[in-house]
This record gives C-alpha cells, structure tokens and sequence, in this order.
C-alpha cells in the first residue's frame, strides 16, 4: 500500500509522536537526567535480519543526522567545532563524513586528494567520538571499481585505526553512477574491500546500490555474504515517491537492512535549478523511515547556491549559526533532527579532571602586540595566532581552582630550527621554555613544559615571543599540589569517583610492578595478550564510567574489566608514545549493582606485540544525583543566578563545588550561612552545584535562563 494512501494516518501519527517530543524536553529540564549519548547507549551497531541492533542497547537504533559535502569543496567544515555545534544544536546522533575519490565525468582524484579527505575525515571521526555520536567514513564515489586499489589502501588505513571504535561506520561506494554498473559488478567490488576491513573490524559497513543507490529491491535478491552488512539507499524528496519508497519496502520485505546515508529534500540536482523545498513528501519519507526505524543524514553541510544546502550561500561562519543563517530546507531539516534525539544529553564524556583550567585557544588573548589572527590551520581548522616578531606577546586571563603542579602545553609551527617563549604569570616569569622547529609553517606540533607550580585564583598569563612561532592553542594540565596550599573537601558520602590503584591487586598473571614516574605510586608493566589482575573496591551502584591511566609505547591494546566472569566494559587504550607517557582513556558508560565488588581487568587484542599497556591507577566515576534545576520554583531553595554569579542565601554553613558536566571543577569555595556570592568563571550554561553541609548533601543542576 502507497505512501498516498496512508497519509492522513501518517500524518496524524507523526502529530502525535511530534507533540511527545515536545513534552520531553520540558519533563527533562525539570528533572534532569544523565541518559547518556548515542554511542554510549547503544555501542557497536549490529545487523539482525533487516534491522540494526545497538549491540550494548539491545534496541533497533535509528540515527537521524548530517552528512558533509565533498571534502575537496567544503573540507573547511571538518573540524571539531562544526561537529560539536551539529551536535550541541542540531542534536545529530550521527554525521557522515564524505571523502571524494571520484567524479560525475568518470576522473579519478589525485592520491594528493585522497590523502587529503583522509585526514579530513580523521578529524570528523575523532570529534564525533569524543561526542559519543556515531560516524560514517564514506568512500564518496560514482566510479569506484576504477581505482579498487586506492579503496582497498583507504580503507586498510581508516579501519586499522578505527576499527575498534563502536561508533564508527564504513561506507564503501556512494552512488554507483546510474546504470554503469550493474549489481553484480557492484558486489563484486563490495566483496573486495570488505575483507579489508574485516582484518581490523568487525563494524557496521554500507553498501551502495545501483542507479545512485536506489535499487535496493535488486540488491536483496542477491545479497552479500557478510554478517553485519546493511544497504544504502538515497532519496530526493522532490524527485522520489512512492516508486522508489515501494523498493525499500521489497528490500526489508526480503529481509534486508537499509541505511539512507542520504538524503535531500529538494529534487535530485541539489535544487540548483528547481530551488522548491519539498516538505510535505520529505514528511511521507521520514513517517516511512520512522516506521521501519531506518537511519539517515541529509544532504549536506554546506553554503552553496542549492537549495539542499543547510546555510545561506552569504553564511562563512563553520559553527555557531543563528536561524538567519540557514536556508529554508536547513531550518526544516534541523527540525527533523533534534525531534529524533531526545532521547540523548550529548553531554562530553568525562575527561582527565586533572586538565584545569584547560584548552585556551590562541586568538582569544585580551591584548596582544604584533601577532594577527590566521588561518583557519591545523587538524582542527581553527583560527591561530601568526605573523610573530621577536619582542610579540599575548595576554590571557584564566582562573586556576586549586594551586597545584601544572603543566602547559603548547600547539607550535615553525619553519626556524628552534624558538623560545617565556611564560609570564601576574607579571612574573614563571618558564623560560625553548622547544625544537616544526619543519615548517603550518606544521603543528605539540610542545610541553616540566611541571611548576601555580597557585589558585584567577591570573594573567603573558606569553613573549623570544622566536618565531605560530601559536594555535596553550593548555595548563596537571594535578592538585598535595605538598601546596590544597583547599581542604569534606569527606563525601556519597563519592562521584572511586579510584583503584594499580598495584592494590588480589592476584596477578604475567606482569610486574615499576615505579609510575606519574605520582607517588606503583603500576603495572611488562603485560601481554595473558595479563590479568584481580581486584576488590567498594563501588558506586548505577550508571558509571571507568578512566583509566595508562602509557604505552607500542601500538595498545584493549583492557576489559570482567565482574562475575561477565565482561562489563572495554577501554582501547592507543600508544602514547613511551611507557611513561600517561594518558587517561575513558570507558563507554555501563552498569553496577554497587557496594563491595571484586572484578578482573585483562589486557586483550595485544597481537602478540612485545609488552601491551602499562597501568597506573582505575577511577570508577558515577553522576552525582541532580535533585533539582536552580530557577525552577521549588527545585533548589537559596541557589539563584545573579548574572554570572551564583547567589547563595543557605541556613547553615557549607563547602560548595562548581562543575561543569565533564566532572571538571569550575570553582569551589567553604561559605557562612547567609548570603554569599559565588563567582563562576568560564562556565558553559549547564553546570552542576554540589552544596555540602554538616547534615546533608545535595547536588543541583545549574542552567542560565
């Protein structure tokens, strides 16, 4: 039966299921919860007859999201701050980056191009996992049996790297231009590159179909042998109907998946001739893509003259779009989005809480003397700090929440064989620090000092040029000085983060104990594919994280904590360049029945490499519980904003922590009953409260209104 004929029962249908989505957001503000991101949620995507399963979930998972134009047109969009507006204000659960190997009058890219929209797309990939959203690395061609081998080299390269990852998705062959192939010369390239990717990953991987991936219902009687395999199938709304809807219902009908990695709303061309916007049958194709709960992002991030692109042709700005920025098919198409992703808070992942104040991003100085604002440069195609004279400076002022041993580090370009910048704080010098050339301008590295200390409070820091540099960020790392001025935190009930030292084990297999060289402490080396340590800990119940502190100077590997003999949660942990080279990984978000828990942690997926992961200490972190949002009548007596400023009026004394959702401390401070003001320096418009009195401990939910 037609789309046609169902309309009124489709349209009232997607009424109903629009004015739920309207009431969620009201009953989550008010109770605010920690629901997770898609990722997090769901894990890796899994094929089961003609649905996708979250492997984690358990559920059929639908992502509605962005795709990216052509990287050799618009790769200026594939960047870290475009991903986190597509997710912070589009709410995208997934974005498909659109690497382009080939063209509509059948050219080949250069392996210049190639490279090129490979290291593009590794910037997509990576902020969409920092996100928790899911992302697809598209092989974006019309002719790729042409050049098999560059596909199987990309592929081999993005799979070895990310392959391991659950949110990420490989899409192996766009639109195969109309009837120049057909499905078995299709498949047949497809059963090529798959193997490819098979070495590394067992991941979701699309397909494309013949006619610019619409013959789905062909494709289904034919399928390819491969367990977690799902088609594609791309629509115009101007220009497809109920034909092209009729085939993928033959497709899931004979038991195939389908993706539609694509889509636009406009007629096939882009709208660049017919500028319509079609939303009445993109409405039918979105009641159909609901009903079968199938997947989708739009055609495409863009500011081309077309009517499929998401912003005004006039519109330069990558991120930070206002509604008179985009199009009238961007401004219905942002809709569509976020009315499908309700269900995820996007909020970052809990990171390192030792990273404060944090990135500070170079062109943001509050005065500055013969340097100008550059670019836009680097992987993540931001704005930097260039043109430098010996005798340049920039001044910043940032607000340190504990005195501590801090490390800074900075992202540098040079072409000369050595520079040198000395780091002022409140007009002192506090580092004279010298690092090596870059090989060239616009060759960022990233340079770090020894760890000084640095007291609390806020502080100007002066940065002179003593060589020629370009600056792009600077981050101030570290951990609380214990042997400093530490301000003192009552002992907490009810903790956000139990930490286990690595060498705290009941029983180990193949491994020794060393020295960290990060702390005081011990951890764990010399550990193989058959590394195991048994461990006891009094945990959190509930929704949690485990971080991890690790170091390796091989390849990595993958550690799994096993509670009761059940695998609870996985960490790949990469090389960082030296077995005392820390970094901390964090786990996808998982589930404990709390109180005294003994469980495994096993390093796996080593290859057999001589030595795996060296590990320093394990931090189950938990959310606090949020009782309530300050400026809801009721939701949190004596807490109210007063600009940037949080008022407080308590009844008895009582030690107050300001965090941002990431767990990272914005400001504490101990106040007296009464009335007081606290300060929030740099704070996003969500953050948490935590009041802490001789009696009681509560924890609120902080947003701007």
């Amino acid at each position: 039966m037609g789309i046609t004929t169902n309309a009124p029962f489709s349209v009232w249908r997607l009424l109903l299921r629009r004015l739920i989505r309207l009431a969620l957001p009201v009953l989550a503000f008010a109770l605010p919860g920690f629901s997770g991101n898609p990722v997090d949620i769901h894990g890796r995507l899994q094929t089961v007859g003609n649905r996708i399963i979250g492997e984690k979930s358990g559920d059929t998972v639908q992502l509605t999201g962005m795709s990216f134009f052509w990287h050799t047109w618009m790769g200026s969009y594939y960047n870290a701050k475009t991903v986190d507006w597509l997710v912070d204000d589009w709410r995208c659960s997934i974005l498909r980056a659109a690497v382009g190997v080939d063209f509509a009058d059948g050219g080949v890219a250069s392996p210049g191009d190639i490279a090129g929209g490979r290291r593009l797309a590794e910037a997509v990939v990576e902020a969409a996992n920092h996100r928790g959203v899911y992302s697809i690395i598209d092989w974006h061609s019309h002719y790729a049996p042409k050049h098999v081998a560059d596909a199987k080299g990309f592929f081999d390269t993005m799979s070895a790297k990310y392959g391991k990852d659950p949110g990420v998705i490989f899409e192996l062959f766009n639109e195969p231009w109309a009837n120049v192939y057909t499905w078995k010369e299709i498949k047949a390239f497809a059963e090529e590159i798959i193997p490819v990717i098979r070495k590394n990953s067992d991941n979701l991987i699309l397909v494309g179909t013949r006619q610019w991936s619409r013959d789905v219902d062909e494709a289904s009687l034919d399928p390819i042998l491969d367990p977690n395999v799902a088609y594609v199938l791309h629509f115009y709304a101007g220009s497809h109907r109920d034909t092209l809807t009729q085939r993928g219902r033959t497709a899931l009908a004979n038991g195939m998946p389908l993706f539609v990695s694509e889509w636009g709303t406009t007629n096939e061309d882009g709208g660049t001739i017919d500028k319509a916007v079609y939303k009445e049958p993109t409405l039918d194709w979105f009641a159909w893509m609901d009903s079968n709960k199938i997947s989708s992002c739009n055609w495409s991030v863009q500011n081309k003259d077309e009517a499929s692109a998401i912003l005004k042709p006039s519109v330069s700005k990558l991120f930070g779009w206002n509604d008179s920025d985009l199009t009238e098919s961007g401004l219905f198409v942002r809709g569509l989005i976020r009315e499908r992703n309700t269900q995820y808070d996007f909020l970052p992942p809990p990171i390192d809480s030792s990273k404060l104040p944090g990135r500070v991003e170079a062109e943001n100085a509050t005065s500055k003397l013969d340097l100008t604002n550059s670019g836009p440069g680097d992987t993540d195609n931001s704005l930097f700090l260039g043109n430098s004279k010996v005798g340049s400076w920039a001044e910043y002022t940032v607000f340190n929440p504990h005195q501590k041993l801090a490390v800074m580090a900075f992202r540098v370009a040079t072409a000369d064989s050595a520079a040198k910048v000395t780091i002022k704080i409140d007009g002192k010098v506090w580092k004279v620090f010298s690092f090596k050339g870059t090989g060239g301008w616009g060759k960022f590295e990233t340079v770090r000092t020894d760890s000084l200390l640095m007291r609390a409070g806020s502080q100007k820091i002066r940065l002179e040029w003593n060589g020629l540099f370009d600056l792009n960020w600077f981050e101030i790392t570290g951990r609380i000085d214990e042997g400093g001025t530490v301000i003192p935190i009552p002992v907490d009930s009810t903790p956000v983060a139990v930490r286990v030292e690595a060498e705290s084990f009941l029983a180990k297999n193949s491994m020794t104990l060393e020295n960290s060289e990060d702390d005081a402490t011990q951890s764990l080396g010399w550990t193989y594919d058959t590394s195991w340590a048994d461990y006891e800990a009094n945990l959190q119940p509930g929704r949690q994280v485990v971080a991890l502190r690790a170091a390796s100077e091989s390849k990595g590997a993958t550690l799994r904590i096993k509670v009761g003999g059940v695998v609870v949660t996985s960490v790949k942990v990469t090389g960082t360049s030296g077995w005392k080279k820390w970094q901390t990984f964090v786990s996808d978000s998982f589930t404990l029945a709390g109180g005294p828990t003994q469980f495994r942690l096993e390093w796996k997926d080593g290859n057999n490499q001589d030595g795996l992961v060296n590990l320093n200490w394990m931090e189950f972190r938990s959310p606090a519980k949020v009782e309530g949002v300050i400026g809801k009548p009721g939701a949190a007596p004596g807490v109210r904003w007063v600009g940037g400023a949080l008022r407080l009026d308590l009844p008895e004394a009582a030690h107050v922590q300001v965090l941002d959702p990431a767990g990272r401390i914005l400001a504490e401070r101990a106040v007296s009953r009464g009335e007081s003001v606290l300060e929030i320096p740099g704070t996003s418009r969500r953050a948490l409260v935590r009041i802490r009195t001789p009696s009681s401990i509560r924890t609120v939910s902080a947003i701007r209104f």
